[in-house]
């Protein structure tokens, strides 16, 4: 058992030193801890450590006039216990510029990490809640690669299984350390429909609120809405891979991919 937790912690180091293929699943919205296959009582075995880790790979683009931006996140999720379940959320970025007074630049951007805690479990009539915190922190190579300061997100996460439906509910807010920028408030809500055992419909509505804070009263409060659709493919219950469109108000898009490894099924 020890040789086996230290070979998961040699792979988690690796994984985030290691340029591997934004957001690691093609939704904003987190389903509870609860979600991922945990061991509990079972018979120990020298791989029940590996059973409650989850990691996801994906793969972003975005285009305008001025650059090419490619982002390969990586989210690697782990259950402690039923309920507590530990995040780690490193991002590889690509940006291509297309004017030749701008160099193009690569390298690792900021670095994500959060704990979730599941407080009330899912019955017939009520959801899942469970409770966020997480912290961005600057670690980007480049500045252009991330945000200045880092930022702390608290919130809290709604689950319900609707036998063919999933619905997932996240509300957060965020303290922004860039003092030039407001703090933000997101909601989320994504819905999944499985169509059949191999394949879902995933449509999610994701609006992001700035506000005023006192420090610099002139900057006036704003929204950002966008909506994702795509497809999800269980390969098998292990394997899934995900494919989307991102959708945003101002009629730009952003194509999203990922592909995610439960190593105790699900």
């Amino acid at each position: 058992m020890k040789r086996a937790r230290l070979f998961l912690l040699l792979i988690v180091a690796a994984l985030t030193l290691i340029p591997l293929p934004g957001y690691a699943r093609i939704r904003k919205t987190r389903p509870p801890a609860s979600s991922n296959v945990y061991p509990g009582v079972a018979p120990p075995s020298p791989w029940a450590v590996f059973a409650p880790l989850v990691l996801s790979l994906g793969f972003e683009y975005q285009s305008d006039q001025e650059e090419t931006q490619y982002e390969f996140p990586i989210s690697l999720e782990y259950n402690l216990t039923q309920k507590l379940k530990l995040i780690l959320e490193p991002t590889y970025v690509s940006i291509a510029s297309k004017s030749v007074d701008t160099p193009s630049v690569n390298g690792f951007g900021d670095l994500e990490a959060a704990v979730d805690y599941e407080f009330l479990s899912e019955r017939r009539y009520r959801p899942a809640l469970a409770v966020e915190g997480r912290i961005k922190w600057q670690t980007a190579e480049d500045p252009d690669l991330g945000e200045p300061g880092n930022d702390y997100t608290f919130g809290i996460i709604a689950s319900k299984d609707l036998v063919y439906l999933d619905v997932d509910l996240n509300l957060f807010y965020t303290f922004i350390g860039d003092r030039e920028k407001e703090d933000e408030v997101e909601i989320s809500l994504a819905a999944e429909w499985h169509v059949n055992r191999y394949v879902d419909l995933i449509a999610e509505v994701s609006n992001v609120m700035r506000t005023q804070r006192p420090r610099d009263a002139t900057i006036e409060s704003r929204n950002e809405i966008e909506a994702t659709l795509g497809l999800g493919w269980q390969i098998n219950k292990n394997f899934r891979f995900e494919h989307g469109v991102v959708l945003k108000e101002r009629g730009e898009w952003e194509l999203v991919v990922s592909c995610e490894w439960n190593l105790g099924g699900d």
